[in-house]
């Protein structure tokens, strides 16, 4: 190996040690999961013909048709008795793992012809690059971050808490939007994992009990959905990671891959806000019908993903279904006050103890603020 590399430019250590032949390398990989493979070498064997088949070519910097073709690549591997399909089922398979194994055309043909080189395949090294993120760490705030642009200037709320837990959440009179974590996902069928946490951010203000539950309104991921928004994630942040290191030197790749990186990273970018709307689909809202109700229920209701902003979206879908009134009818605050409060022969009831009761029972109407039942109180 060492007389084969002294002959090379610099890079092609790399390239043996990942892709061609070593302990680590992806063929030796592939051959302890593939018995079939291993018992006659064959990932090393085709690799190892590659490297001495297209590696001269590279630093002779001859140009026109570079690499060999399948055939030739199961000529060099075959040894008397053997059969080719063994090796072809091989090439296949390294032609869509390694990292510095480069094909021109259709992989199914003949005619395509493979080649290493020492610079990255970079649609495999992004590839590579998204198994390195965890979903509850870059990933996760790459999503925050796509949520944050989408809803973070919703000004029909008071505040915006984008994965944020409820002891951080305020227990006060403000309308709030709170946008639950990946984890707590939405499904028409299996409604349980965001109506739980739904609430538990009603009912808790971290160890306290929360007083003031009827403030918050909950935006869900759709579960369908969910993996496709991690996956827009993580291709976006191995794009980045991939553009850093080119910026940094720590990849080697000439100007028409970088250029090729660059257009890749800002798609990439464009794709994640939208799988981020397409996902986060879901309003969901504490309700109880009644005072005597045993418990709270959460309600879902979809929103439009396409057309106008989330804001504007969010903001229709809570004053068509009266999740959140603005202005109130003065009816309805004296068939509310009729209801619950003139009993027993009271006639009267506090403003300011009927605005607070709002905010705390998730009964009584969720009023945009207290303006709202100022209003009602005066034209009434």
């Amino acid at each position: 190996r060492n007389e084969l590399t002294y002959y090379l430019p610099a890079g092609w250590d790399a390239v043996v040690e990942k892709d061609i032949d070593g302990d680590r390398a992806e063929t030796t990989a592939l051959e302890s999961k593939e018995p079939r493979f291993g018992q006659v070498n064959a990932a090393r064997r085709v690799a190892r013909t590659l490297f001495l088949g297209s590696a001269p070519s590279s630093v002779a910097g001859k140009s026109g048709i570079r690499g060999l073709d399948r055939a030739r690549v199961l000529l060099g591997c075959l040894q008397p008795g053997q059969t080719s399909a063994t090796y072809a089922d091989a090439l296949g398979r390294l032609a869509d793992r390694l990292h510095y194994l480069n094909s021109s055309g259709d992989k199914t043909q003949d005619t395509t012809r493979y080649w290493f080189d020492t610079r990255a395949n970079l649609r495999r090294e992004m590839e590579d690059r998204k198994r390195r993120f965890d979903d509850n760490s870059e990933v996760r705030g790459k999503i925050a971050d796509a949520l944050k642009t989408m809803v973070g200037g919703a000004t029909f709320f008071d505040g915006v808490h984008i994965f944020t837990p409820h002891n951080d959440v305020p227990d006060d009179s403000a309308l709030r939007l709170v946008v639950l974590a990946p984890e707590h996902w939405y499904s028409r069928d299996e409604e349980r994992t965001a109506s739980g946490a739904v609430l538990d951010y009603v009912k808790n203000n971290g160890a306290k009990p929360r007083y003031r539950g009827n403030r918050l309104i909950f935006l869900a991921p759709d579960m369908a959905i969910l993996n496709r928004l991690r996956d827009t994630a993580r291709v976006a942040l191995a794009w980045q990671s991939i553009v850093d290191d080119v910026k940094d030197g720590k990849l080697n790749i000439d100007l028409l891959q970088k250029s090729q990186a660059e257009k890749e990273l800002k798609s990439a970018e464009e794709v994640v806000p939208r799988a981020a709307r397409e996902c986060y689909k879901w309003l969901l809202c504490p309700v109880q019908h009644s005072p005597t109700d045993p418990k709270p229920i959460v309600e879902a209701f979809p929103l439009n993903t396409t057309g106008s902003s989330s804001g504007d979206e969010i903001e229709r879908v809570c004053l068509e279904n009266e999740l959140v009134i603005t202005t109130w009818s003065p009816i309805h605050l004296r068939s509310k006050l009729q209801e619950l409060y003139w009993k027993d022969g009271k006639q009267a009831a506090g403003a300011m103890a009927f605005w607070e009761d709002t905010l705390r029972y998730l009964y009584l109407p969720r009023l945009k603020n207290r303006d709202s039942l100022a209003q009602a109180i005066r034209t009434g």
